[in-house]
């Protein structure tokens, strides 16, 4: 399994940023415990799944499951 922090925007969309996923549920947990040290205070979440997230640009998602970026490529976690 695959675990990856998210982080809510203003707008309810929950973004992926490259390098915020993990191989163990416990180092996904400390990166979200500090996420927000560096930007005002929002939600993150971690999510378990098993494919790979692309890391070439940040993406965003409102049902969990399909991911998309203005111009980026569209990315689920659906098989």
């Amino acid at each position: 399994m695959i675990y990856s922090v998210l982080e809510q925007h203003r707008d309810g969309a929950w973004w992926y940023h490259p390098g915020d996923s993990f191989d163990t549920l416990e180092e996904a947990k400390d990166r979200a415990d500090h996420f927000c040290d560096y930007l005002d205070e929002r939600p993150v979440k971690v999510i378990e799944h098993e494919l790979p997230f692309p890391q070439d640009m940040s993406r965003y998602t409102f049902d969990g499951k399909h991911f998309g970026f203005a111009g980026g490529w569209p990315f689920t976690l659906e098989r």
